[in-house]
């Protein structure tokens, strides 16, 4: 994670860094203000942790 990763990253397929003591969580969670529940929140986080609100998670509509 550096906050201003994205001024000098490639504009596509960034890669991010070899090695580092922090990672990059994306958008927000159920457990989160509304302003950071959109896609562009970042935030850094220990890679080593893990938290319930912190993950991917897939749902599927049952409804015609």
């Amino acid at each position: 994670y550096y906050f201003a990763y994205y001024d000098f990253a490639p504009f596509e397929n960034p890669t991010g860094p070899p090695s580092g003591a922090y990672r990059v969580i994306r958008g927000g969670s159920f457990n989160d203000d509304p302003i950071y529940l959109r896609t562009s929140s970042r935030y850094w986080y220990y890679p080593d942790n893990a938290r319930f609100s912190v993950g991917f998670r897939c749902a599927i509509s049952e409804h015609p």
